[in-house]
């Protein structure tokens, strides 16, 4: 599956039914606030519901806080000297508080619900349900421009300039004439323009046709129409942003009326809801396009009419802010405190690293002391590192007997001893789904286990994810030594053990900064363990793996 896709559809399913509920609840409390305030109150809540479904704010959120918990400062490691990995205890006791403690996400769990095909049957929806909309509305344009004539005059300029003086930014619009509609419009989002029917309209009339359209015009309504049309087409699936789309373009015809009469007497009243009964006793429905237009279906006639008469009511700008305020809140608590991973800031989990980096110097030690004892080759050279650096090509490869040139010691008969593998491998038992963190250094296999310590009994077609978090600065800045800087730095194998057999997967070879998700599909039947191999010169403290299997 293509990734971006991929998270673009669980971020789209999440923010769809955080949205959904709230819209549900919207379409409740309506009835009660509908008596105190104007359609404006609504208008404005779905406009901030829209926004939300289009833009991905809680995945922004998510993301940011993600980043801040990942840079965590923890104790610096002064020498790295490539010396064999020891295992680490797996039941560290803060680790298993931290591992039991530990809640599989909603974004994880929302990604494991269905099959894989699910995204790419969406992408495909939304490009359907895109073109379709977008061939209706080209449509509908090219045949009103193409049946239309311009029907520009003084009186009408002067009509606009006296509307459009409460609006310097805007400027006047075309006027056409078109035999193909039944109701006054406006349409085009990037040159909009206004489409009266070929009827003959008095002055008067005419004057309250071109005040309601250029208040769309001055409203913006065809831009937010096509905000609502976009999270329409993103969410073709869900009903609820149908039902709020709907209810959004009659709000739309409401608040438009509301400023058309604002500050106006009942005898203008009077006629503007005139001018409207005309326009909606001819009027047919044309769906999918962006427009405006005067007129309205039937049933929502009684409601303009009550809405334009109405007197008392407040236009519920607070109504507006609340909804700005609880869908951000919504959205950032359900996405930032959804995590598959530790506080790294927490004390509880920097002790613990603090411990685990500290324990590795003393095995490190240790060990380097038991190697110059038994003259294992290439243990006695203490500055081996600095030495290697000097000779290493920029793909991190060097002669061991260049190296022992430069040292001024003869190289032992055996200068590549059959090493114990074992001596290089360390076994961690998964706890709650998670590898607690542990060091790999150079040539050094972390291999994974069930939390019993045995290997995970997979078929053929499952599916194993690792959300790995690392730090590879424990060094500080890279060093730099005669020039060259250590070669191979932050680089990882994944691979997996079956049958004894050790087997990287070549195109699951990575760098890794500070977080990486994989994905391997189980290629047969059998018992499996996974492996992280660092085969770099630095250290790389793998600071918390969490692993999904089905």
């Amino acid at each position: 599956m293509i990734p971006v896709i991929d998270t673009l559809f669980y971020n789209t399913v999440l923010t769809g039914g955080i949205i959904a509920v709230l819209i549900l609840f919207v379409f409740l409390i309506s009835p009660a606030l509908n008596r105190r305030y104007h359609a404006a109150w609504r208008f404005n809540v779905w406009k901030v519901f829209a926004l939300f479904l289009i833009i991905p704010v809680g995945l922004i959120l998510r993301l940011v806080v993600s980043s801040e918990r990942i840079q965590s400062g923890v104790t610096v490691i002064k020498n790295n000297a490539v010396t064999p990995a020891v295992p680490i205890s797996t039941e560290p006791v803060s680790f298993q508080m931290i591992a039991e403690n530990h809640q599989v996400s909603i974004w994880s769990k929302l990604i494991d619900v269905g099959p894989q095909w699910i995204p790419i049957i969406w992408i495909m929806g939304v490009c359907i349900v895109a073109v379709y909309l977008l061939g209706v509305y080209l449509h509908f344009i090219h045949t009103i421009k193409n049946s239309s004539r311009s029907i520009q005059s003084e009186n009408t300029d002067q009509i606009q300039a006296e509307i459009l003086s409460r609006n310097k930014r805007k400027s006047p619009l075309s006027m056409y004439q078109c035999p193909k509609i039944v109701s006054p419009m406006i349409a085009g989002i990037i040159r909009p323009a206004i489409f009266i029917p070929e009827r003959d309209y008095s002055e008067a009339d005419l004057k309250i046709i071109l005040t309601h359209e250029l208040t769309h015009y001055m409203r913006n309504d065809l831009k937010f129409k096509g905000m609502f049309i976009f999270a329409l087409i993103l969410h073709w699936y869900n009903p609820v942003v149908y039902m709020m789309t709907k209810a959004a373009d009659k709000d739309m015809e409401l608040c438009c009326d509301q400023d058309v009469i604002k500050a106006k007497n009942q005898k203008f009243k009077a006629d503007y809801s005139e001018v409207i009964m005309r326009e909606i006793i001819s009027r047919r429905q044309i769906k999918g396009a962006l427009f405006a237009c005067m007129g309205s279906d039937k049933k929502s006639m009684e409601e303009r009419f009550k809405n334009i008469f109405s007197i008392n009511k407040r236009k519920g700008k607070i109504c507006f802010l609340l909804a700005l305020i609880l869908v951000t809140t919504v959205s950032g608590f359900v996405y930032a405190s959804d995590k598959d991973t530790p506080d790294f800031h927490s004390q509880q989990y920097k002790k613990l690293l603090e411990k685990i980096v500290a324990d590795k110097e003393v095995d490190r030690k240790a060990h380097l002391v038991e190697s110059k004892s038994k003259n294992v080759p290439y243990k006695d050279i203490d500055n081996f590192e600095e030495l290697a650096a000097r000779v290493m090509d920029k793909d991190g490869n060097y002669d061991i007997y260049e190296v022992y040139a430069l040292a001024g010691m003869e190289p032992p008969e055996q200068v590549l001893p059959d090493f114990d593998l074992s001596q290089f491998e360390s076994y961690f038992a998964e706890v709650n789904s998670c590898i607690q963190p542990h060091i790999l250094g150079n040539g050094e296999r972390a291999i994974y286990s069930t939390n019993s310590g045995e290997p995970w009994k997979l078929k053929k077609g499952d599916i194993v994810k690792l959300h790995i978090f690392v730090d590879i600065d424990r060094l500080g800045p890279e060093r730099n030594i005669d020039g060259k800087k250590y070669a191979n730095r932050g680089i990882m194998f994944f691979g997996y053990i079956k049958d004894d057999e050790r087997v990287d997967i070549q195109n699951l070879d990575f760098t890794i900064n500070e977080e990486k998700q994989i994905e391997l599909e189980i290629p047969e039947d059998g018992e499996y363990n996974f492996y992280l191999f660092c085969p770099g010169s630095l250290d790389i403290i793998v600071k918390w793996i969490s692993i999904d299997i089905k």
